[in-house]
């Protein structure tokens, strides 16, 4: 039993004095590291936000509730801060990729999750608007439409959907249709593409492009 007392105290011994500057030193912080690939983020804030903590006893800091401020942020889908021994904080962060503008009130990351920062000043971004529909269900539209529309290779912009009324804007045109016949209009529209561009109506300008006829479409 004092064999095991005395090996336990010296191994004690050694962890304190490998562990000295924590237990017996001050350790301030005296440089910030972030990590993470800003393209929406404010990193200039950020790093002023952070800058605070210069000078602070690094070993008093609570990691999981500077975590937690982080990710208040709208644009920060999680942070990771590090101890880097003896006076380095190590902040990585991962950045929300949005994918497309909601009902022009919030935006829609890669994982389909909404969030809201301050402004919403994106430019070129997918517009989806809807005001019978969730996010989910529009964004499966969308994917399905941009199948669509990729054979005669135009890219959406903005779909709108009010119950059955179905308007697509393209790099080109603007499309109308019901949504319960969608595919098989703007099939029929793309089986007679390659005449609609050569013909006489799309030297005039054709913006607009009403597929709800029973047969053929009408432009404007």
């Amino acid at each position: 039993m004092k064999r095991i007392l005395i090996f336990f105290t010296f191994l004690f011994i050694i962890f304190i004095i490998y562990n000295y500057d924590i237990f017996f030193k001050s350790n301030p912080v005296k440089e910030i590291v972030t990590e993470g690939n800003s393209v929406y983020l404010d990193q200039k804030l950020l790093n002023k936000n952070l800058s605070d903590l210069i000078g602070t006893e690094i070993y008093s800091i609570n990691l999981r509730e500077l975590k937690t401020q982080l990710e208040r942020d709208p644009w920060i889908k999680s942070a990771q801060i590090i101890i880097d021994s003896p006076n380095i904080l190590v902040v990585k962060i991962i950045e929300r990729k949005p994918m497309f503008l909601w009902n022009r009130k919030q935006y829609v990351d890669d994982e389909g999750i909404l969030f809201k920062p301050d402004e919403l000043n994106l430019k070129n971004i997918l517009i989806i608007e809807s005001s019978s529909d969730n996010h989910q269900f529009m964004y499966k539209l969308y994917k399905d439409l941009k199948i669509l529309f990729s054979k005669i290779d135009l890219i959406i912009n903005k779909i709108n959907k009010d119950d059955d009324m179905l308007i697509i804007s393209t790099s080109k045109y603007k499309f109308s249709v019901r949504y319960s016949m969608y595919q098989i209009k703007i099939e029929e529209f793309i089986a007679v593409y390659n005449q609609f561009i050569n013909s006489k109506m799309t030297k005039k300008g054709v913006q607009n492009i009403d597929l709800r006829y029973p047969t053929g479409f009408a432009v404007q």
